[in-house]
């Protein structure tokens, strides 16, 4: 019973000396302001400068142009026929492929798609064909030229039209004033005035009695 007495009293006395060593150690603190302290405090709130809050703008590249199509460095594209087609790039036309690809130089006043592998093309004036290659095909004689009906396509060469077939042969010479295209194997002419039907060779098979 005595040694539990002097147990509690040791326990005791050792708290009293940790409170009173801390005691020691830490300075008061003071809850309490003054009316004078408080008024201080609120007019170093106001006092501080606002928190702003900065954000970085979304980055807009300028002056970077977009990328641009090969179809965007033409003024006009037509069509493809089979893998080509024609263009325009600073008023002279020539040949692209499907990539994109000037296969032919952009340098003929005017161009059309002839037929297969022959592409008819202006110079000086008059038209020609010429190849897949660039190289001509048919010498460029003709004034005009017109658009392809059962093979055929109406050229006009010293005033005068006949035909070309599709490896831009002249089939059909050039003696007419007036020619249409071909419908169910025949075409319309006028020679010195006289108008007459015409078959795909050039004979005539209608109206041939006003020629004489």
């Amino acid at each position: 019973m005595e040694q539990k007495t002097n147990l509690r009293g040791w326990v005791h006395w050792t708290a009293l000396w940790c409170v009173g060593l801390l005691a020691w150690l830490i300075p008061p603190v003071s809850f309490a302001q003054s009316p004078a302290e408080i008024a201080q405090l609120r007019k170093t709130r106001q006092q501080a400068p606002a928190l702003v809050v900065v954000t970085t703008p979304e980055f807009r590249p300028t002056g970077v142009a977009k990328p641009k199509s090969w179809r965007d460095l033409y003024s006009y594209v037509s069509s493809f026929s089979g893998e080509l087609a024609y263009a325009e790039r600073n008023s002279k036309y020539g040949f692209v492929n499907r990539n994109g690809q000037e296969v032919i130089p952009c340098v003929w006043e005017a161009a059309l798609l002839f037929a297969k592998d022959l592409f008819a093309v202006k110079q000086n004036g008059k038209w020609g064909c010429i190849n897949q290659q660039g190289q001509e095909v048919t010498p460029f004689l003709y004034q005009s030229i017109g658009t392809f009906s059962e093979g055929l396509i109406e050229v006009k060469r010293n005033g005068r039209w006949g035909y070309l077939n599709e490896k831009a042969q002249e089939v059909i010479p050039c003696t007419y004033d007036y020619t249409t295209g071909f419908s169910n194997g025949m075409a319309t002419v006028r020679r010195n005035g006289l108008i007459f039907r015409i078959n795909l060779k050039g004979v005539c098979v209608e109206g041939c009695l006003s020629r004489r």
